[in-house]
């Protein structure tokens, strides 16, 4: 039950902030679509929780430890706490990271190592829709089209869209860092 709770409140976050900015008069279906890719894992996590599918484990570990970690450290808002947006990006990208965290040291879930490549795969397959996507609305969800305004960890890789491929090597490299702790910890039983 805890662990449902968990799950739920990134996405309580998701179309809090989408009603809140309806009702304000500010959404809009360029930047308020749940199309970023930890708005949409925001309603996948419940799903894990629901069906204890390892496989979905395996994608959304690699996901959220690579990638939300990395928008936590690093993020794209313009106000400061206490903003309401600044508040709703917290809950739920910090929300994803404990609810994965929660699966593996309460459930004990480990990722494998095809789970790093099955993530990427799926990593590459939702980049390749959502930029279609953006050419078609003209918006720009997980930054295909172009960079943050405000800068990011993108700034490193180059111009567009040499960043695309070079961010995707670094995640790459990250999921094989996030997968170390679990491979020396089975290393040894062989």
């Amino acid at each position: 039950m805890l662990g449902m709770i968990l799950a739920l409140i990134p996405l309580i976050g998701v179309l809090l902030r989408m009603f809140v900015q309806h009702q304000m008069g500010e959404f809009t279906y360029l930047e308020d679509l749940p199309l970023f890719i930890c708005r949409l894992v925001s309603f996948i996590l419940p799903i894990l929780f629901l069906t204890k599918n390892k496989g979905l484990f395996g994608v959304l570990y690699f996901w959220i430890i690579a990638g939300t970690t990395n928008a936590l450290i690093t993020p794209d808002i313009i106000y400061a706490l206490p903003h309401m947006e600044s508040i709703f990006y917290w809950v739920i990208h910090a929300g994803l990271v404990v609810g994965i965290l929660y699966c593996v040291f309460v459930y004990g879930w480990k990722p494998k190592r095809r789970d790093i490549w099955r993530a990427f795969m799926w990593a590459n397959l939702y980049l390749v829709s959502i930029h279609v996507l953006n050419l078609a609305l003209g918006s720009n969800y997980s930054y295909t089209m172009h960079k943050p305004i405000k800068g990011s960890i993108l700034d490193f890789f180059g111009p567009w869209p040499l960043y695309l491929l070079t961010g995707q090597l670094l995640a790459l490299a990250l999921f094989l860092l996030f997968y170390l702790p679990f491979y020396f910890r089975e290393k040894p039983s062989k």
